[in-house]
């Protein structure tokens, strides 16, 4: 789409025990299917992932004039998931999603390449959910590195984690 390829390399299937998967597609489009690796989870049953959104992000310039969508969550919540959600239908863009500890402290990369959320032939493509290596950030910016894509809204943040357990024993 326009200067982007959107490759999807994994499939997530539903969990439930099957014998066989059926693979079909639309017989008018050529399709080659070279190699099929399975990877199955470590553990069926995992605990509910909690998520706080963050919809309303400051919107600013920066020195190299890229868009930047400042996000503060007020809190330290221990994140390992990331979703990024766009205002509008059909945009795909370049854009480095960034955190810190602190307001003005120095920013650690936690995805640098292509969001989007299309819709083409009825299916709807969006960004997969980011795995991050945990971190307990409170600032989070999202800067927009294509200057010639225009966005119309405010972009959202969901960040996700799993939370901690106290068992008490007699």
């Amino acid at each position: 789409y326009g200067n982007h390829k959107l490759v999807q390399q994994r499939i997530t299937l539903p969990v439930r025990k099957v014998k066989y998967l059926r693979l079909t597609w639309d017989k008018d489009k050529v399709f080659s299917l070279d190699k099929v690796l399975a990877q199955f989870p470590e553990s069926i049953t995992a605990q509910a992932r909690q998520w706080a959104t963050f919809a309303e992000p400051l919107k600013s310039l920066n020195a190299q004039k890229e868009v930047v969508y400042a996000f503060d969550t007020k809190g330290l919540l221990p994140v390992d998931r990331i979703k990024l959600a766009l205002p509008q239908r059909n945009t795909v863009l370049q854009a480095v999603l960034e955190s810190s500890a602190e307001k003005n402290g120095s920013w650690t990369v936690r995805y640098a390449d292509v969001i989007y959320d299309m819709q083409i032939e009825g299916a709807e493509l969006t960004t997969p959910e980011i795995v991050s290596g945990l971190n307990s950030h409170r600032y989070w910016q999202l800067r927009i590195v294509d200057k010639e894509v225009g966005m119309t809204g405010l972009p959202t943040l969901k960040l996700g984690w799993v939370p901690e357990q106290l068992l008490f024993v007699a």
